[in-house]
């Protein structure tokens, strides 16, 4: 049974301090990276490519193609896209591809372009792939969640609680949404071109023994490998971030659904970090505020912990930032602002207050704010308001506003029992 390892062949370089560095980008990167002959035949690869294809084995996949791994279908689409690719010489950016590898449904994100030797003629095809299995997964399951929930609330005949949910779960949604955007922006942005440059330039002199050793382009390929490895593990950073991110919001998602389902009105009361959750309120519109340059002032201390039900009072504090941020959004002044305290009351409550200089309340408004459908937005549905209250009220607190009128801005007030720690 043959190595794994990944060898780089002669005919790219034969400069051997480089070839131990191509070598070892190869065997350690996570992304999987391979290099196909005009028939789309396996010539190099790296030790990821060899280890997702082969299932862990110890074995080469040099020499093979996308047949002898893949089902008839993909194998055939992946030949088709290749083939391509050699006959027009124009590569596939970023596609999310669908794939049967070793029985299982999985998805990668893939970028594959012409390999040329140094005359410039097409002799194969160079790809990246990033396995986004868990995440496409991820968005599946919060599609069936979803599907659950809207057929649960038509047997119950709960259109109530339905739209509360929607609206709750949308604001999550646009988090997750810029999320998964910007990670894909990452990856369209990553350099797999430079690696094609490098390839080209080592294909040039091959068989100019001193052009690496004492050139002044070829002695800095080494330097230049070793940061274009760095960047790729940086952008892989960032695309980690993104995806615990999401995964926070949807662990948000599962349990509004989950305590809305449950129809019982029943708290599940916990310690919780309510500096964190309020930062966590803030993120869920943070895309939003930056877009509209809406500045958000945080007058609170880190590490305050509160007993409460840590997804119903954050789903409130969403919704009193996100109307803040519309009533900011149609207000005309210069400098506009969010601001959100918290302070421990004298009667042994609590007390989280958003505060912005939007467009004021008018004073007939102000004892109709918290009624079912009552709103002054045009594309308003009434709900955001009605449902904080009601959820507020279940936790024995409250929810009052304070304005001295149109364009003097609003200050919403959350308030519930016990006290901060």
């Amino acid at each position: 049974m043959s190595s794994s390892r990944a060898k780089v062949p002669t005919y790219i370089h034969e400069d051997h301090e480089l070839q131990i560095k191509i070598n070892n980008l190869m065997q350690t990167t996570t992304d999987m990276i391979y290099f196909k002959d005009l028939n789309s035949v396996f010539t190099l690869c790296s030790n990821s490519t060899t280890a997702n294809l082969t299932g862990g084995l110890e074995q080469s996949i040099i020499g093979k193609s996308d047949f002898d791994f893949f089902d008839l279908e993909c194998a055939e689409r992946f030949f088709h896209d290749e083939q391509e690719i050699i006959r027009t010489g124009e590569p596939i950016i970023g596609k999310i591809e669908s794939e049967i590898r070793n029985g299982e449904n999985t998805w990668v994100f893939s970028s594959k372009l012409p390999l040329r030797n140094e005359s410039g003629e097409i002799i194969g095809t160079f790809g990246v792939s990033r396995d986004i299995t868990e995440q496409k997964k991820t968005e599946l399951k919060l599609k069936e969640t979803h599907q659950q929930l809207v057929d649960a609330s038509r047997r119950a005949g709960m259109a109530e609680i339905a739209t509360n949910v929607i609206h709750n779960v949308g604001n999550v949604l646009t988090s997750v949404q810029v999320a998964v955007a910007h990670s894909d922006e990452i990856c369209g942005q990553l350099p797999y071109e430079k690696i094609d440059r490098v390839a080209d330039l080592i294909e040039q002199h091959a068989n100019d023994d001193g052009f690496f050793r004492d050139g002044e382009r070829g002695s800095h390929v080494p330097e230049y490998l070793r940061a274009l490895a760095e960047n790729f593990r940086t952008e892989q950073t960032k695309i980690r971030k993104e995806l615990a991110d999401t995964r926070r919001h949807l662990n948000h998602i599962s349990n509004i659904v989950a305590q809305q389902q449950q129809h019982t009105g029943s708290e599940l009361i916990e310690t919780v970090d309510l500096s964190e959750l309020i930062t966590d309120a803030i993120m869920m519109s943070s895309s939003s505020l930056e877009q509209h340059n809406i500045a958000v002032v945080r007058d609170f201390e880190e590490g305050l912990v509160a007993e409460t039900d840590k997804h119903r009072v954050l789903a409130i504090i969403v919704n009193l930032i996100r109307n803040a941020k519309h009533a900011c959004q149609d207000s005309t002044a210069k400098e506009r602002w969010i601001k959100v305290s918290v302070d421990n009351d004298s009667d042994g409550s609590f007390s989280i207050s958003i505060s912005d200089n939007g467009i004021g309340i008018e004073k007939d408004n102000m004892v109709r704010l918290f009624t079912h459908g009552f709103t002054t937005r045009e594309q308003g549905n009434g709900f955001g308001l009605h449902s904080g209250a009601n959820s507020a009220r279940q936790l024995g607190g409250s929810i009052s506003v304070f304005s001295e009128g149109p364009n003097q801005g609003a200050t919403f007030v959350l308030t519930l029992p016990g006290k901060l720690k």
